[in-house]
């Protein structure tokens, strides 16, 4: 029951802050220093509020079904990995004359999904008396006796609605913790709950636990389902050993199965414990450097460590997980205990080294044949140009039957999207690097992998906030503004920016925090002025799929049915166009239309495509028409020019990018004129910059 106390005490700050104020209370006890205890006591409400600001931070970040659902994405790929990593682990024993993973494990583990699935969702008629009892005696403030009722009600009852039940987890490992009160559960703050204050914080906890009660049904689920898998596994072991040691028969050995898995010894129950907690990533770490610097981040004083590291356990066991099945496992030390243990473990260990391996070569053959993307160019103008085409990076591309191309993005499924993204990363690396020799591509290739998993590990949207953190800190006048922005977007929460993408599909521009919480808020959102691309049209988050869809899926779909020829014609050339920069000048004076978003708004449509006369009523270009359909005009054929200009050389240096180039400038000189006569505030600044620089040169003159 230790790792249980210790569980609880860490909900407080951990075993020696527990007996530090513990100590601080008596001491002042022993003393007849009532008063100052009373207000000792009275300055841990700082502490209560505390949490109670984390548990709102937590409901923000979490509220979002995509998270969920991501969520069950990884604890299945994870489950799923258990199985062909133990098949691996006997194959490699037979190759090597030995058997210490027995033949029939990853069979068991798959057997015994059927029994796991039962037990975590099949309730009895029994089992649903029993509920009802134990619902009444909690509406009757026995608490004891609710619990204890589900407890002897054992198997009658599956294990999530044990966990529905009693909000305590663990019930498919037979180790059951303690359930967590909440932040603003009115025993906290001694409020009785049948108040008018007492109601409302239970309504605010029910709803701020929501979330976490979500992903505690979600592990209880997976962690019943690794466990009896795990359990299974065993006895298959077991029952083989006892067997090959002549201590039961072949035709004894189906019923020696059947007898372990009823009645597992302890040792059994640890390592499915283990198994259960490692798919679940809810596993303690060890005390090891990496951990300690992690576990000091998330615990950096005023909330910053919760802001910039929220997740310490999670980061720490996905990055451990991650790296154990790639070449580069031998860094992690519970990789390396294992091998040193010998045995079944150390099987285990290099089939998950081996297996990995395996199919990371198997995604960097189709990394190299484009079917899946990395994270793409390091020019963001490069990137953007591709998004323009339907490509997106960390995604697996597919040919759809029309002819177009569909990508669906992967990031954030972790394991499932593990080997994905690191062969991709780690193909688009080693496509960049100058590679000479046979001794040189070996060392880019170990680079590149290197490059890839830390790639992988420090891009993900949970080491997000202590990327940005660090990125404001490092140039707060550049990133500043972001990252406080970046905050103020946690006061909405996820699920209710996710309804405001589902009501406005469309990327809006913040550059405040009051602009950014309105961004995510519905009805509030359309009043900013959209995102836009290079030809000035809104950048939208609806995919061909479905509103619905986009909602509530994790996974991103992008196609390439709405690219433009010209931005085709682009790619192929290498010459990579963006929207025009903030800072503009108009006839030799600097302006940052940052400070004027609407102009800007209006600048980059112009430029783009809306523009078609110039000030004076001329057209811009003989076609007539906008920058884009000139644009696709000209490379397709149907512009006066196009003899002309697939006579031109390509290259990005070549005629065809200069002929680009020159009608881009020519129509966003045009859409600056008009910027500059339309708004009056742009206008004004103009003058009085205009007046400045003159009286500079009459002085200087």
């Amino acid at each position: 029951k230790m790792d249980e106390v210790e569980q609880i005490l860490a909900m407080g700050g951990g075993s020696k802050g527990a007996q530090m104020m513990a100590q601080r209370v008596a001491d002042l006890a022993e003393q007849g220093m009532i008063k100052e205890m009373d207000a000792f006591i009275e300055k841990s409400a700082w502490a209560k509020t505390g949490d109670a600001i984390k548990q709102a931070f937590y409901f923000s970040l979490l509220s979002g079904p995509k998270t969920h659902l991501r969520n069950v994405v990884g604890a299945t790929s994870a489950i799923a990995q258990q199985v062909y990593e133990r098949k691996g682990a006997n194959l490699l024993g037979q190759a090597l004359g030995r058997e210490n993973v027995a033949a029939g494990e990853a069979m068991a583990m798959v057997s015994s999904l059927l029994r796991g699935a039962r037990e975590t969702f099949v309730t009895s008629s029994k089992g649903k008396r029993v509920l009802k009892e134990s619902k009444k005696l909690r509406e009757q403030g026995d608490i004891v006796g609710a619990e204890k009722a589900i407890e002897e009600a054992g198997g009658e009852i599956g294990t999530a609605r044990k966990y529905m039940a009693t909000g305590k987890s663990g019930w498919g490992t037979g180790k059951v913790d303690e359930a967590m009160l909440g932040a603003f559960d009115p025993e906290v703050w001694n409020v009785q709950k049948e108040s008018m204050l007492g109601r409302g914080l239970s309504f605010i906890n029910s709803v701020t636990m929501t979330p976490t009660h979500a992903l505690g049904m979600m592990d209880e689920i997976f962690t019943t389902t690794a466990y009896r898998m795990e359990v299974n596994s065993q006895a298959i072991r077991q029952a083989s050993n006892e067997v090959a040691d002549g201590k039961i028969t072949k035709e004894q050995f189906n019923a020696r199965v059947e007898e372990i898995v009823d009645s597992p010894q302890e040792a059994v129950k640890d390592n499915a414990r283990q198994l259960a907690k490692q798919v679940a990533f809810t596993e303690q770490p060890k005390d090891t450097p990496v951990w300690n610097v992690l576990k000091a981040t998330g615990a950096l004083p005023y909330g910053i460590g919760t802001i910039i590291m929220p997740f310490t356990r999670t980061v720490y066991n996905l990055g451990r997980y991650t790296f154990e099945r790639t070449p580069l496992a031998p860094a992690v030390k519970r990789w390396r205990e294992d091998l040193e243990a010998g045995g079944a473990r150390a099987d285990l260990a290099i089939s998950k080294v081996a297996t990995g391996s395996a199919i990371m070569l198997a995604m960097a053959d189709l990394a190299m044949s484009g079917q899946i993307t990395g994270e793409g160019p390091s020019n963001w103008k490069q990137r953007e140009q591709l998004k323009r085409t339907g490509w997106q990076p960390n995604s697996i591309k597919i040919e759809n039957e029309d002819g177009s191309t569909s990508y669906y993005g992967v990031r954030g499924m972790e394991p499932f999207s593990t080997p994905i993204m690191l062969a991709s990363n780690m193909v688009e690396i080693l496509k960049e690097s100058d590679i000479g020799d046979e001794d040189q591509a070996a060392e880019s290739a170990w680079v590149a992998a290197i490059m890839a998993v830390t790639n992988q590990v420090v891009s993900q949207q949970y080491m997000s906030g202590i990327n940005s953190f660090f990125e404001m800190m490092s140039d707060s006048k550049r990133h500043g503004q972001n990252w406080t922005n970046r905050l103020a977007s946690t006061v909405i929460p996820t699920g209710v920016a996710e309804i405001t993408k589902a009501m406005d599909p469309y990327a809006r521009t913040a550059y405040n925090m009051g602009q950014t919480i309105r961004r995510r808020t519905p009805g509030l959102s359309k009043d900013l002025p959209y995102n836009t691309d290079v030809w000035g049209r809104p950048i939208s988050y609806r995919s061909d799929i479905g509103g619905l869809y986009d909602a509530l899926s994790p996974v991103y779909v992008s196609s390439d049915k709405k690219q433009e020829p010209i931005d085709k014609e682009l790619n192929k050339l290498e010459k990579y166009i963006s929207k025009p920069s903030k800072k503009v000048n108009f006839k030799g004076i600097s302006i940052n239309l940052k400070k004027y978003p609407k102009a800007y708004e209006e600048y980059v449509k112009l430029s783009g495509n809306e523009l078609t006369e110039t000030k004076y009523g001329a057209p811009i270009d003989m076609g007539g028409k906008g920058l884009k359909d000139t644009l696709n005009d000209l490379v397709t054929g149907k512009h006066p020019l196009s003899g002309d200009y697939d006579l031109r050389t390509g290259g990005s240096d070549g005629g065809k990018a200069q002929k680009i180039q020159a009608i881009v400038t020519k129509f966003q000189q045009a859409a600056r004129d008009v910027i500059l006569e339309k708004h009056f505030d742009v206008q004004a600044e103009y003058e009085i910059k205009k007046t400045k620089t003159t009286q500079k040169y009459d002085i200087g003159l």
